[in-house]
């Protein structure tokens, strides 16, 4: 669960009344206007304490405002939103993973500007999470995040309204029932209306679909009879939601839970029936990558041990559950130190930057680190980095009161090597500043320009600039010696069990630990196990009590010491259990200016990782254009992954797309790396990469592999903007040839006719030779991947792995064949196969299917044509039945 900052209010918000179906207004592909009553009594799950709801002023005074309800789901990392619109009839969702509670703030921040809920449904996870909860029904106010807050601001912020929450049951949100409530339960206009286009039945605004059941629905004046089967649907939902993400699939079906018993309660059959619904692209600021792109693209590949399902079946079955990262991209890049480094760096690779600004400044940054004087400082903030560990833990058990003694040693660490890394930066400092100007020859900067001037003309120094601010170096330092005089850090690693506190800070304390240490230690007697006696222990002595094992004993000495001194060991520990209370503290009102200076040295660590990778992989800086341009525009591509476990030396490729030339078909052998290639494109500022390779068949979805990859397309035609990357690799090949290219082909044409730039490999060449498509027009151009093709069919393929314009000649399946060690006889009879349909000739029978009982044989052929010659054999001469059965006899 991740922790927001912040603290739980004392108010609660009492759950707000369910909104009462209300008249929906006629909107186009709407549910036909019904009278909805207000029947406060007639909803069993109405809560019995209500909020008074302030009424538009267009609204008649006896009516609620428009329901806009949001359901949010946290699970793990994982969070995801699910929103209802009542004006428009549509539902809206999101979903990301959230690293750390900043993450979780700007994901529901985003979605409330979004969708501006006026009632919130949640789980008893998310009321149980104070500081969540109020984040959640805090409407924000636009502008408060801004550096520069003026006075209009700051009273607004100060103003800020309260969204109201309703508390749904946990079996809301059971994934297995919000997924049947989905299929079941939920009516998507927009979709079944696609599903009803394909039926030829229909005539005026009326429409007719059959389901499995061979029970047909209408769709007439917004008026829905019945509904297509739930498999049915799958495949079109599917395009839109993620099935696959529990989170998601939890938000979604807890709101049509809430919906059927309040807005759509009246519906027939407890259905929901909505316009439209979609994903929110609420963050502009990073490039969208759903499961399948960085799956597909190995961003991210993640591997599990091959007892993980079972379980392993011994006493460490719970190690067997534990997955790591595979061969990605993420693990050739991350060289980090340090832990908030790592997860830095996986969050830069989930949603990579589309502002060019920002991208150039991380650009600016590894180049500064690149640079030979800068090598020395790099060396030692990598040293550095590697004593950071985990202050978000740390500052989290502080926060839960549950902190371990081991905690304040290792913040004293961190605490030490963050100000030697702000040190350290400053040297950084200098240096970049005759960087600087090495690259603009303009001279030193000047403490008093500003912030714009220094980023454009002083890259480098800006870059240490805004780093340095947000690590906050004098904080650092009073709270580093405020540990070391408080904890005497020495004593505490050996103790382990507790901090103890240095001699000299508290004088009550030290006096108490004196009389402690003074006391007689005589008065300690063995217990002899054989015997069960104590026979060193005076007669004066008095048993007490027993606990774990000790007997205690005391006499009149003794009771006189608790009158004295009292307990001793008690006092001492509370006075130093009070004393790291107090420190905590202390700490705690320290925590911002902690997140925002080991914020900084996580993206120093990421900084210096990818530096690190572009010198050790030789990687250049690209230049970043505007996603006006539409250009993209790669000299000697390689693929970082690809390149890594070839044996020979890996072949570069040109990569050349703009607004004109948005599509390339690649065709060429299947040996040839065409794959590899669509793989290989670097973007300059798109919004989103989609992706339809060919997927793993797996049984635990209701579709086969060619439907999923038609789902996929449907979702990436869906949602294919002008300035998204679209990559395809052999779509259409799980159905017949014929079948394949009219799917392919239609959907290249929607994907040119949407302006956003695709690279596809295809084996259908007959795409450009039976012209339905043409290289050049539309945006589309034909590219292959070269290869030496052997004069002698006994001669190898050679693969060239270059890029050249124009259509392959065929696919080589035959040489391809062979290669791959195919029976020779297996490859021949193949060969002759396709020479017979290119010659338009009959294909001849292998010579070992001609046996004794085959048709083809001559006997066998003149029975046949003897038996229906004769019209009726009950008739026939004595002749024609000697001569059938001698014929029959030869067979």
């Amino acid at each position: 669960m991740n922790s927001i900052r912040g603290t739980t209010t004392g108010n609660r918000y009492q759950p707000r009344q369910p909104h009462p179906p209300s008249r929906r207004g006629d909107t186009n592909n709407a549910v036909s206007n019904r009278n909805r009553h207000r029947n406060s009594s007639s909803s069993s799950s109405r809560p019995s304490s209500t909020i008074q709801q302030e009424s538009t002023a267009d609204a008649p005074p006896d009516t609620e405002p428009p329901l806009r309800v949001l359901s949010f789901v946290e699970q793990n990392s994982y969070i995801a939103y699910a929103a209802y619109i009542e004006e428009s009839n549509e539902i809206i969702f999101d979903e990301c993973t959230s690293h750390n509670g900043h993450d979780t703030e700007c994901f529901i921040r985003g979605a409330l500007l979004e969708c501006h809920p006026n009632l919130i449904v949640v789980g008893s996870k998310v009321v149980g999470n104070g500081p969540l909860l109020d984040c959640l029904v805090t409407m924000p106010v636009l502008g408060e995040d801004d550096d520069e807050v003026n006075d209009d601001t700051a009273t607004a912020a100060s103003n800020k309204k309260s969204i109201p929450y309703q508390l749904l049951k946990s079996a809301a949100f059971d994934p297995r029932t919000c997924r049947t409530v989905i299929l079941e339960k939920l009516r998507v206009l927009t979709l079944m209306h696609r599903l009803s286009s394909s039926s030829n039945h229909h005539s005026n605004n009326e429409y007719h679909h059959r389901n499995s059941n061979n029970i047909p629905y209408n769709i007439n004046n917004g008026s829905i009879s019945n509904y297509p089967n739930p498999n049915t649907f799958y495949h079109a939902l599917a395009s839109v939601i993620n099935f696959d993400s529990p989170s998601l699939i939890r938000a979604l079906g807890s709101l049509v839970t809430y919906l059927q018993n309040t807005a759509f309660r009246l519906e027939e059959g407890h259905t929901v029936t909505v316009n439209d619904i979609r994903c929110s692209y609420s963050n502009n600021e990073c490039l969208r990558l759903d499961d399948t792109t960085m799956r597909t693209l190995r961003i991210f590949a993640t591997d599990f041990h091959p007892l993980s399902n079972t379980g392993g079946g011994g006493k460490n079955t719970n190690s067997y559950n534990k997955s790591k990262e595979g061969f990605s991209i993420y693990t050739l890049l991350d060289r980090t130190k340090s832990k908030g480094g790592k997860e830095r760096l996986r969050q830069w690779m989930m949603q990579p930057l589309r502002n060019p600004e920002r991208i150039q400044r991380r650009h600016v940054a590894m180049e500064l680190f690149l640079h030979p004087s800068s090598h020395g400082h790099a060396t030692l903030l990598l040293e550095r980095l590697g004593q950071v560990g985990n202050m978000d833990g740390v500052l989290l058990r502080m926060q839960r009161c549950c902190s371990q003694p081991n905690d304040f040693l290792v913040l004293g660490r961190m605490l030490e090597a963050a100000y030697g890394i702000v040190m350290t930066l400053g040297d950084v400092r200098e240096r970049a500043v005759e960087i600087d100007k090495e690259g603009s020859l303009l001279g030193g900067s000047k403490s008093g320009e500003d912030v714009h001037h220094q980023q454009q003309n002083y890259p480098s120094v800006a870059f240490v600039n805004e780093l340095m601010g947000r690590c906050h170096a004098e904080a650092l330092r009073k709270l580093r010696e405020r540990l070391a005089s408080v904890i005497d850090e020495e004593v505490t690693a050996e103790v382990k069990d507790h901090v103890v506190i240095h001699y000299g800070f508290h004088e009550e304390l030290d006096r108490a630990k004196e009389t402690f240490e003074t006391l007689d230690d005589k008065r300690q007697h063995a217990h002899d196990e054989t015997t069960n006696s104590f026979p060193n222990i005076p007669e004066d002595f008095e048993f007490v009590f027993l606990q774990d094992n000790d007997a205690f004993f005391k006499n009149s000495d003794m009771n006189q010491l608790d009158e004295e001194i009292g307990d001793l060991d008690a006092f001492i520990k509370d006075i130093e259990a009070l004393i790291v209370s107090d420190l905590e503290e202390e700490i705690l009102e320290c925590e911002s200016e902690l997140r925002s200076t080991f914020s900084a040295l996580a993206d120093l660590d990421c900084i210096l990782s990818l530096a690190g990778v572009a010198a050790d992989l030789n990687f250049v800086k690209p230049q970043i254009a505007s996603a006006d341009e539409g250009v993209i525009n790669i000299v000697n591509g390689r693929h970082p992954l690809q390149e890594l476990i070839v044996n020979d030396e890996f072949i570069p490729n040109d990569t050349a797309m703009n607004n004109d030339e948005r599509v390339l078909v690649v065709t060429g052998p299947n040996f040839s790396g065409k794959s590899c290639y669509a793989r290989q494109a670097r973007i300059s500022v798109m919004d989103q990469i989609l992706v339809n390779f060919g997927d793993v068949e797996t049984c635990s979805v209701p579709q086969s592999t060619f439907q999923r990859d038609l789902t996929q397309m449907a979702g990436i035609i869906r949602k294919a903007t002008p300035n998204s990357l679209v990559i395809v690799d052999e779509f259409g090949k799980g159905t017949a040839p014929a079948s394949g290219i009219a799917v392919m082909t239609s959907a290249l044409q929607k994907l040119a006719q949407s302006k956003c730039k695709v690279i596809c490999t295809t084996h259908f060449l007959e795409m450009f030779s039976l012209g339905l498509l043409r290289s050049g027009q539309d945006g589309i151009k034909a590219v292959q991947m070269s290869i030496h093709v052997p004069e002698s069919n006994e001669d190898d393929a050679i693969p060239l792995f270059k890029l050249e314009n124009g259509v392959a000649s065929s696919s080589a399946g035959l040489i391809c064949a062979r290669m791959a060690g195919l029976n020779k006889q297996i490859v021949d009879r193949a060969s002759e196969i396709v020479l017979a349909l290119k010659g338009g000739k009959h294909i001849r029978p292998l010579p070992e299917s001609m046996n004794a009982n085959s048709p083809f044989q001559p006997n066998v052929k003149s029975a046949i044509r003897l038996f229906l010659a004769v019209d009726s054999w009950a008739t026939a001469s004595d002749d024609d039945l000697d001569l059938l059965e001698d014929l029959v006899c030869r067979m």
